[in-house]
């Protein structure tokens, strides 16, 4: 499969904000096969399956993700675990979706791990 190429005068984030962003396009226009977790599942796999060697606690639902999130990532923190985050969407900048020990991925970071992803 071919990698998309970035603008020719455009930066990281506008190329990432003209990849398909399913949070944005209604559910009818995609297929079942589109949300299927064969996908995600083989990128895991590729990754070395990262999943596995962390627990992990994964928050779903309508309301309330980003609070109850934020809530217990400075719970399990003052209890003494390293904690990561990720929350979507962002408000301002995509590396805000990224946390570690409650600090923000950099944007070289965010790069970086985009590039290898």
């Amino acid at each position: 499969m071919r990698k998309p190429s970035p603008p020719p005068c455009g930066s990281g984030l506008e190329w990432l904000d003209a990849r398909v962003n399913y949070e944005r396009t209604p559910a009818a226009a995609n297929s079942t096969s589109t949300f299927s977790l064969a996908r995600m599942r083989r990128l895991l796999h590729d990754l070395g399956d990262p999943h596995r060697r962390c627990p992990v606690v994964h928050v779903a639902g309508t309301k309330g993700k980003g609070s109850t999130v934020t809530m217990l990532a400075a719970i399990l923190s003052e209890a003494g675990h390293r904690v990561g985050s990720y929350l979507s969407p962002h408000v301002h900048r995509v590396e805000e979706r990224i946390r570690l020990d409650g600090l923000t991925i950099s944007p070289p970071d965010f790069a970086a791990t985009l590039d290898i992803v």
